[in-house]
């Protein structure tokens, strides 16, 4: 590669874009424990590229185009999930088909990995995109922001992305205003890796923005109220993928009512000293993309891993206690932690308890049965996933919750003041016993852990493995 290819390649946002996703995705994969195996990303990847060629050849076209259709097959691999492996393909195909099949006026309708998800969604129900895949954590999203701001720069695709957030950060915001809310509440709701990568990667793609700067602002408004309408209205998740969804079709009649130069990837027009032109755009000169992918190494490895306790459970005797899942929602109110769990044990509802560490003594008050239509609403609502729980007959457990007799709560009462001397010995105090429902709540405090081992032993429970490590700490 000579000097001159040199200098269009570096100028080529498309080898930027690349560059920051396919690193985004081996991180996913080797920190992170990404949703999507290897095979299944090394089949999207290769299908967006099969496809590209195949277009390429029905279409007659010039050359072969590999750049855009690497950078489809990656945002599929981070975004898209599914559990049907030939459905994760079949969207791949309609991805980039897409660029070739719906086109106004020499332009494509739909970004084509936001048409390659939605359709699938809409159409199967068997598609879904996981927003909080990449956690939270400040550092990683700031290190994508700034790549992504790297990115539309040089595609000269700036405005429209710095819009967006402008007018969606001012609508999150607003309601949070508006509704009393702390500041934490859309902090929270910004900080995830589906969102900057739509904002950095998606509603900013030159071929399917208008052409105009006025234009691209105008379609940024409309896209964010689009998103607050099916996020907080419809109570839709996926608002801003379903948002420039049903948007793109506007871009020509923006085009025509707020006319602008064609974008264009293009090779630059002259080789000579000064900043190139692409299309009618002043690409400026900025830093090779080693020295991005090094900033975006630095900041992940500087990522703490976060780690997160909510108990477990203890069975008497031999009594086998099965609970394949758990969903726990944490409301934090200044001072204040409310933790509701749902878990869904399989076994004698009289022979298991669950052991969860509290900051203080908790209240007969502060002790509440919750619906499980509330958790239901919360994990439709924020994290969509498609599950399957398997219950051969969920009356039964509940009738033998109602008929539990009440001998079994005496035990527990009877056991605990029966013990007192021993339970001092083993620096172990019971603070209060409460009934809530169909529980027996017992709250204890222990000035060493294996004090409280022994506690949970004598009175009948078999400590699972690991649990002691998880006292000790």
């Amino acid at each position: 590669m000579n000097a001159a290819q040199l200098r269009a390649f570096a100028r080529d946002p498309r080898h930027y874009q690349i560059a920051v996703l396919a690193s985004l995705f081996v991180y996913g994969i080797a920190r992170l424990d990404l949703e999507i195996e290897p095979l299944r990303a090394a089949a999207l990847l290769g299908t967006c590229l099969l496809t590209q060629w195949a277009c390429t050849r029905l279409w007659r076209l010039p050359a072969f185009e590999p750049l855009s259709a690497l950078i489809s097959g990656l945002s599929l691999c981070l975004l898209l999930r599914t559990n049907l492996p030939l459905l994760a393909v079949a969207a791949a195909v309609a991805t980039v088909a897409s660029k070739f099949l719906l086109r106004f006026d020499g332009k494509h309708l739909w970004n084509p990995t936001n048409f390659g998800i939605v359709a699938a969604m809409l159409l199967t129900g068997q598609v879904w995109v996981s927003p909080g895949q990449w956690g939270n954590v400040a550092v990683f999203g700031f290190a994508l922001a700034c790549l992504g701001g790297l990115v539309v720069n040089r595609a000269a695709r700036s405005d429209v992305t710095y819009a967006f957030l402008g007018f969606y950060l001012a609508l999150l915001f607003g309601r949070a205003l508006w509704l009393g809310q702390p500041a934490a509440i859309p902090l929270h709701q910004l900080a995830n890796g589906a969102f900057l990568i739509f904002t950095f990667f998606m509603i900013s793609d030159p071929k399917t923005t208008p052409d105009s700067r006025a234009g691209r602002i105008l379609f940024a408004l409309l896209v964010a109220l689009g998103a607050g309408y099916v996020t907080f209205v419809l109570y839709r998740p996926n608002g801003l993928l379903l948002s420039l969804f049903f948007l793109s079709p506007a871009v020509p009649l923006l085009d025509r009512l707020l006319p602008g130069r064609r974008y264009v990837w293009a090779a630059p027009r002259t080789l000579a000293t000064g900043p190139a032109t692409r299309g009618g755009f002043a690409m400026p000169r900025t830093k090779p993309v080693s020295t991005a992918l090094l900033a975006l190494a630095l900041a992940l490895a500087a990522a703490p891993a976060a780690n997160a306790f909510c108990g477990f459970y203890v069975a008497k005797a031999d009594t086998k206690l099965f609970n394949r899942a758990s969903q726990v929602v944490l409301v934090r109110d200044d001072d204040r932690t409310v933790l509701t769990m749902a878990n869904d044990f399989k076994g004698n509802p009289k022979e298991f308890a669950v052991v969860i560490p509290v900051p203080t003594v908790l209240k007969r008050e502060q002790i509440h049965v919750a619906e499980p239509a509330l958790l239901d609403h919360l994990d439709a609502y924020s994290a969509p996933r498609r599950v399957e729980y398997f219950d051969d007959n969920p009356c039964r457990q509940y009738d033998m919750l109602r008929q539990a007799p009440a001998a079994a709560a005496e035990g527990v009462a009877n056991g605990v003041v029966g013990g007192a001397a021993r339970d001092r010995s083993l620096g172990v105090t019971v603070e209060a016993t409460y009934t809530v429902g169909e529980y027996d709540i017992v709250i204890l405090s222990a000035k060493q852990s294996d004090g409280l081992e022994t506690w949970l032993r004598e009175s009948g429970y078999r400590i699972p493995e690991g649990a002691s490590r998880v006292l000790g700490s």
